[in-house]
């Protein structure tokens, strides 16, 4: 029987479907051995249909912008310390882990052992890696790629379905949330190996081998925002709310602010790691605040009595001197 790939996908536009569609010809060399799932959360051409086995549409693509499960990254200075969830303001979790949970359903009903998860914009510098995590499966219950820091990587990894049951990926919604919170990061990437490699006999390859130490992913929408921290703050044991601001990259920016419909305009200096603090004003006087940078809206918070708290304890500046 042949082993299966699952590609992860949502492609809106014409220019992500067209990475799906390359990468679906690149692993049309493998169809002898291999059938492709396509599971979306958006619809595909009919061209990359003529490609693929089986397709799986989901029209709800549920994104959390709760401040308590998006992810969490930290800044550090010798004046003080920084804790936000709002670096990347959405997360995209739940909608990743129904179609993962959909994926290990359909291998059960399918009878497939062994299931390779890909996304759509992977690079692969050769196919034949697939080949390679294949082998391992018959000795290894799973297969992940580590990068240097130790991270790892959410664009490919392989399970085969030993010791796990249609019990273990029936979808509860404030199950995965409930397992995402409790990460440090609140990140897919810190779930899934939790998911798949504990209490598993499992291997850990490099991530150069996808494409021999290059960037392995076409369209990061992360890396898109060149200045990520720009992000309001409440300061430790205050209700102050200051703005912070780190220009990791030395790029020129504007960042426009609208806070409770009031202006304050930014100017950021193209200067490699600065970073600015700017006051906004206290967070039970705070109702909205909307950040536009180079006149593009990238966040919109709205404040009530309810996410107050959430904000605060999510969302900190602590002073260390």
């Amino acid at each position: 029987m042949k082993d299966l790939i699952s590609v992860f996908t949502y492609c809106p536009d014409y220019k992500r479907k067209e990475l799906l569609h390359k990468l679906l010809l690149d692993l049309q060399d493998l169809r002898d051995k291999y059938d492709i799932l396509v599971v979306s959360h958006s619809p595909i051409s009919d061209i990359s249909m003529n490609l693929i086995d089986y397709f799986y549409f989901e029209s709800k693509n549920e994104i959390i912008e709760d401040f308590n499960f998006t992810n969490i990254f930290w800044f550090r200075t010798e004046q003080f310390a920084v804790n936000s969830s709002l670096v990347y303001p959405k997360s995209t979790h739940l909608a990743i882990y129904s179609l993962l949970f959909y994926t290990f359903n359909f291998a059960f009903h399918r009878g497939y052992n062994k299931i390779h998860f890909i996304e759509y914009d992977i690079k692969l510098h050769n196919v034949d890696l697939i080949n390679s995590v294949n082998q391992d499966l018959d000795s290894y219950d799973s297969v992940v790629f580590q990068a240097f820091d130790k991270w790892i990587m959410g664009i490919y990894f392989a399970s085969t379905l030993k010791g796990f049951t249609t019990k273990d990926f029936e979808f509860d919604r404030e199950k995965i949330l409930s397992q995402l919170y409790e990460t440090d990061s609140r990140m897919t990437e810190r779930v899934t190996p939790n998911l798949i490699c504990n209490g598993r006999n499992y291997k850990k390859r490099h991530f150069d081998e996808i494409n021999n130490g290059l960037d392995c992913q076409l369209n990061d929408e992360h890396n898109k925002n060149f200045l990520k921290w720009s992000v309001p703050l409440v300061v430790e044991d205050t209700n102050e709310v200051v703005f912070f601001v780190y220009n990791e990259f030395g790029s020129d920016h504007i960042i426009d602010l609208f806070v409770n419909n009031n202006h304050t305009k930014i100017e950021i200096p193209p200067i490699k790691n600065h970073w600015n603090l700017t006051h906004l004003g206290y967070i039970n006087e705070l109702n909205e605040i909307i950040i536009f940078i180079d006149k593009k809206q990238i966040n919109k918070i709205n404040f009530d009595n309810m996410n107050r708290t959430n904000f605060s304890k999510n969302n900190f500046l602590k002073y260390l001197v």
